[in-house]
């Protein structure tokens, strides 16, 4: 039970720290992928038919509103800019601020995810690794194969799922949300600023890429349900991504131990030495790890962003419930056949250079916070 407790704590304040790092280059990650939004072709979500190539007309993302108040709208960069200039873009034009927009949704939740991922991951570990000594004890001080790693990373991957799919939902559309006083009635996904009354003489204005006005706005506009969109592909993105990862992570930690001892030699277990050597481990392997569970899953990731940008399709009441079970993985073929049609082999990897480099120094992070924070917690749970 303490065990839980240690990786729920130790999950959380890794969590934290990712998202504090990692956030400007989520940011440029989701405008690239959805750069091509624009002109993608249209997409029918009534038929699995290959959408045709004629790009929507610009009309239709810039139409201006006949209402009252300002509405935000989903803004599509340059396909062709590179990271360097996408980030110049965004400061000149957002300002620095924008580097972090959608960061206070997966700060508050990401917390949460990654106390659940750890914990669900230690869970399963321990299952996988209960073998029973003369005394009838669990011998789970081994470290862990990579295949064990693996098999608890996709389990915790699917326990995941419930937390994962709305925080990035809403984290995407505050990325790729720009304040404008154009307004935009063609998309029934826009959202608008939020005024919240705190007193009889104060309120509360939020701009419509804040989080709390997306999440709001999804509510509003699709109920529950709404913050699932997207589901289907960030399920089978997460679970598998998982077992990379964190086999992965096992994989780097061996390989980087073994070639140390080889190199340099072995040093006393519980020296200084030894634990300046375990924490570059960690943090070397866990940024390593970060870099193969995204590049082995990034083309998911292109279609999970298109999806969870772009205007759910509305099912009327009458619809058998089997087509709204599958409609999720006919409207992820029909958008995974709108980034082939639009942009070839190239949109399922737009956005990957900024995702990798984010992917090591984050996960670096993630792990080495992570595994100092374990260690902090049973040391105090000895004394």
């Amino acid at each position: 039970m303490a065990s839980s407790a240690n990786d729920f704590i130790a999950g959380a304040v890794s969590g934290g720290l990712g998202v504090l790092v990692g956030n400007p280059l989520d940011v440029i990650k989701v405008r690239l992928q959805t750069a091509a939004a624009a002109s993608a072709p249209v997409v029918s979500h009534a038929s699995a038919v290959p959408p045709p190539t004629r790009p929507v007309p610009a009309a239709v993302f810039n139409a201006p509103s006949t209402g009252s108040g300002a509405v935000a709208t989903l803004h599509a960069p340059t396909a062709a800019e590179s990271t360097l200039a996408q980030v110049r873009r965004l400061v000149n034009r957002e300002g620095v601020a924008s580097l972090f927009r959608g960061a206070s949704a997966p700060i508050m939740s990401t917390a949460a995810m990654n106390s659940m991922l750890f914990v669900s991951y230690s869970a399963a570990l321990r299952s996988l690794q209960r073998q029973k000594d003369d005394d009838g004890g669990v011998n789970s001080a081994r470290a862990p194969s990579i295949a064990e790693a693996s098999v608890a990373g996709l389990a915790a991957g699917f326990a995941c799922f419930l937390i994962s799919t709305p925080t990035e939902l809403i984290k995407c559309r505050a990325q790729y949300i720009r304040s404008s006083s154009t307004l935009s009635t063609s998309s029934a996904d826009c959202s608008r600023p939020l005024t919240l009354r705190l007193g009889p003489a104060r309120t509360l204005h939020l701009p419509a890429h804040n989080a709390l006005a997306v999440a709001a706005h999804v509510a509003r506009t699709h109920g529950p349900l709404g913050f699932y969109r997207g589901g289907f592909v960030t399920l089978w993105r997460d679970a598998p991504g998982y077992a990379v990862y964190f086999g992965a992570y096992e994989a780097g930690k061996g390989a980087m131990r073994w070639a140390l001892d080889r190199g340099a030699g072995e040093v006393e277990a519980g020296s200084v030495a030894h634990e300046a050597r375990e924490r570059a481990v960690q943090f070397w392997a866990g940024g390593l790890a970060g870099v193969a569970s995204w590049g082995s899953i990034y083309p998911l990731d292109v279609v999970k962003s298109r999806i969870q940008t772009t205007t759910a399709p509305m099912h009327p009441v009458s619809t058998p419930l089997l087509a709204r079970l599958v409609a999720p993985v006919r409207e992820t073929w029909v958008v995974t056949q709108a980034v082939w049609h639009t942009d070839g082999a190239r949109g399922f990897l737009r956005g990957l250079k900024p995702t990798l480099i984010r992917a090591f120094y984050v996960n670096a992070v993630t792990f080495l916070g992570y595994e100092v924070c374990m260690d902090v917690l049973e040391r105090r749970a000895r004394w």
